[in-house]
């Protein structure tokens, strides 16, 4: 079965997502690692978004939801 949301690991004080894995998850991923973790990273889990797995390094997360960082410039690509 497909799961039907992901989690998004993201910096606290910049919103980068750092890390996601499919399904639901928390800081627990980080293992014996997760109060260090849990210093500088928070998470969420939201609906699967493929398009975003494939192009996290395009989004942020500001105030718990997850943004386009900025206008990409496709034209080579065209």
């Amino acid at each position: 079965m497909e799961d039907k949301k992901m989690t998004l690991f993201y910096s606290k004080r910049t919103g980068e997502i750092k890390g996601f894995t499919t399904g639901i998850t928390d800081m627990g991923y980080f293992g014996e690692d997760t109060e260090d973790m849990s210093i500088i990273y928070n998470f969420i889990v939201v609906d699967r978004d493929d398009y975003v797995l494939d192009n996290v390094e395009q989004f942020k997360i500001v105030d718990k939801k997850i943004k386009l960082k900025e206008t990409v410039n496709l034209d080579k690509y065209l």
